[in-house]
């Protein structure tokens, strides 16, 4: 059921063995969906879910107690701060469009296995990035999902639809004229790609989610460019901004997975 899961271990990227790998339909079944969060049905995490957002006033010792008992979860499963992770053992810096370290032979978004998922699109989309921006005014952050068209090797999209929360952090910035820093992150658990999708109400932080999940908390480090946070387990991250000087541009044609 699903369709299999693939893994491209040298998948090839510009005519060239690329040394990383490359998963694929990994969320395609039920039975795939749960073991990546560690339930025995898809089911059980939903219900888990259900219960947090639909959480009413108790009325009795009994419904105290479990309310208690959910807000002791929820504060243990809060992300919690280290100061190094996987995803900084190999680190890339760049200066706007000019490598730091000139002459060196850096890889860029085209050097990375991102497919070009239909023979119609209109060239390699990330569909699975973690993208985290944060309001400028509160400093609540925030998880989504949004596809990132690739355009060159260091320029991709960000579509975000007019009612995500990532679309209302970038209004903020473009009425304070400001570059709205946002960092992407792919890969680590893939409870995180789950949590970025939950329609979780906005100001929620999707990682204390993961947290609650997971029952341990998500260890987050400080990126290099940016004061945003990523899990220390993630796998890649990129590190950029919106400029709200430069002009949108148009995106796709995208075959998205509704048809």
């Amino acid at each position: 059921g699903g369709g299999k899961a693939l893994l491209f271990e040298q998948p090839i990227v510009n005519g060239k063995a690329s040394s990383i790998p490359l998963a694929i339909n990994i969320f395609g079944s039920q039975k795939r969906m749960a073991m990546s969060l560690g339930v025995d049905t898809v089911e059980d995490a939903a219900t888990e879910l259900g219960q947090l957002l639909k959480a009413k006033p108790p009325t009795s010792f009994s419904e105290t107690y479990k309310l208690l008992t959910t807000a002791l979860d929820l504060r243990h499963a809060k992300p919690k701060n280290v100061n190094n992770g996987p995803c900084k053992e190999v680190i890339h810096k760049f200066k706007d469009t000019e490598p730091l370290n000139p002459g060196a032979n850096l890889p860029t978004l085209l050097d990375l296995p991102i497919q070009q998922c239909w023979p119609k699109d209109a060239g390699r989309f990330l569909t699975l990035p973690c993208v985290i921006t944060q309001d400028p005014d509160s400093g609540d952050r925030n998880l989504g999902l949004y596809r990132m068209q690739v355009f060159n090797e260091q320029t991709t999209a960000l579509h975000w639809q007019l009612q995500k929360v990532a679309a209302r952090h970038g209004r903020r910035y473009y009425e304070k004229g400001e570059r709205m820093p946002v960092s992407v992150f792919l890969g680590g658990d893939p409870i995180y790609a789950f949590c970025a999708s939950a329609p979780l109400p906005d100001g929620l932080d999707e990682l204390l989610l993961a947290g609650w999940l997971r029952k341990q908390s998500v260890p987050l480090v400080k990126c290099e460019t940016n004061s945003l946070e990523v899990p220390a387990d993630a796998d890649i991250v990129l590190e950029g901004y919106v400029d709200p000087t430069e002009p949108l541009r148009d995106e796709g044609p995208f075959g998205d997975h509704t048809g």
